[in-house]
């Protein structure tokens, strides 16, 4: 057994505490955060094929001109007296949505194969609203309600008279920046200071971006359209892409007056599989004006598409998915999925995953887009500048981050919403 040591007379440097002011203590020069900093739905509209637009007014008008339809749905049964039938178009996807799109001499056919009706429409009444179509098919079967007819050429008696005149309004919409700021304070004297890793300044900046990007996030996904001009200056908040196709649809999922516009209401998350999600691409790639398409989603949504990628019917393993991860030109993570469809990309937004309350949450909601439709309107870009007081002095150590800016959005068919239950 080890003796023990004498006590003996010594130099000891006291006090030799771990609180000893004498001791060197390592603080790296590095700040970590917690959670991810990726904000991808702000960093897509402002880098994405459109980009930026800068403009002159914080109102911005778009003009849009819809194709006229070429299809059109019978809205009641009705039945052929003396080989003539009158009827009500009715407003359904890609139809005509009322009377204003015929006109006479227009031939149409009933598409259900096993009638083969043809017919030639032979009077217009724009008022009622109701179209009379006479057979050009011998014994024409009597089609169902609602059967789909399909728009074919014009068929003119030889002389006659020109036809109707046909055309479409343009559509007019508008869109509004926002003035959003971030400011930060610091005083002279923690300016100055030498610290450890950053600047005071630096960091509080730093801080500031991380969280005013964010809330762009936020703003620029389920942000509404706001205008108030009744104070000494107006107030105005930008429309984000989900409230914006819920407008412009005018519908609940599943309902409305513009289904043209894809608002899917899709099954329970968690009973989605492959087949089920194939045919929601099938609807969101009916319109494009691209051959890619973006899906903004949760972690939620993203873990159930990668476990259906390797399942059919939630038994059967087949990896019909084939996703490819990699990081885009933007710098952010996504998963690639290629289609016969077209070519979709799948990206985690911290603002729908953190949204997810429990049967009334943006978690279960999948925010597609078209980057040809969508860009930054941008009144005055983001800067930094000085807090001044009213007088017009500087306000001691104290900036904000500035910008006045919104999204503009065309071409909603070519976007959609999956709202999975």
């Amino acid at each position: 057994m080890a003796e023990a040591m004498p006590n003996t007379p010594g130099l000891q440097d006291l006090p030799d505490s771990p609180n000893s002011w004498r001791r060197r203590l390592e603080v790296p020069e590095m700040v970590h955060y917690v959670d991810s900093f990726e904000t991808p739905f702000y960093t897509f509209t402002s880098k994405a094929v459109k980009g930026k637009r800068k403009v002159d007014d914080y109102k911005v008008y778009s003009h849009e001109k819809r194709p006229i339809p070429t299809i059109a749905y019978v809205k009641v049964a009705s039945t052929w007296n003396g080989g003539s039938m009158t009827f009500t178009p009715s407003k359904t996807s890609g139809g005509a949505a009322d009377a204003s799109y015929w006109y006479e001499n227009l031939t149409v056919k009933f598409s259900n194969p096993s009638r083969r009706v043809a017919a030639r429409v032979t009077d217009v009444d724009y008022t009622l609203n109701q179209v009379t179509i006479t057979a050009i098919t011998a014994s024409p079967a009597t089609p169902s309600a609602n059967d789909l007819i399909t728009f074919m050429a014009p068929a003119y008696m030889d002389g006659d008279v020109a036809g109707t005149v046909i055309s479409k309004n343009t559509e007019r919409d508008y869109f509004l920046t926002q003035i959003m700021r971030m400011p930060i304070e610091v005083t002279a004297r923690m300016a100055a200071a030498r610290l450890h890793g950053p600047t005071a300044l630096a960091l509080m900046k730093r801080d500031a971006i991380r969280s005013w990007k964010r809330l762009v996030e936020a703003q620029f996904l389920i942000g509404e359209r706001y205008e108030d001009t009744t104070g000494t200056h107006e107030v105005t908040t930008t429309e984000g892409m989900v409230s914006w196709l819920l407008r412009v649809s005018s519908q609940s999922p599943g309902t409305g007056s513009n289904p043209d516009v894809p608002i899917i209401a899709a099954a329970a998350l968690a009973s989605v599989h492959y087949d089920n999600f194939v045919g929601y691409l099938e609807q969101l790639f009916r319109f494009r004006s691209s051959e890619e398409k973006y899906f903004f989603c949760s972690r939620a949504v993203l873990a159930r598409l990668n476990k259906i990628a390797f399942m059919s019917d939630g038994t059967n393993v087949v990896g019909r998915f084939n996703f490819e991860t990699r990081k885009n030109e933007f710098g952010i993570t996504i998963q690639t999925l290629r289609t016969s469809f077209g070519t979709a990309h799948f990206l985690e937004s911290g603002v729908l995953t953190g949204n997810n309350v429990a049967g009334d949450g943006y978690d279960k909601t999948m925010v597609v887009v078209d980057p040809m439709g969508i860009n930054q309107i941008v009144l005055q870009d983001v800067h930094w500048k000085n807090i001044v007081k009213a007088d017009g002095a500087a306000v001691e150590g104290s900036q904000e981050m500035y910008g006045d800016l919104g999204l503009e959005m065309t071409m909603p068919e070519c976007h959609g919403l999956v709202i999975f239950s």
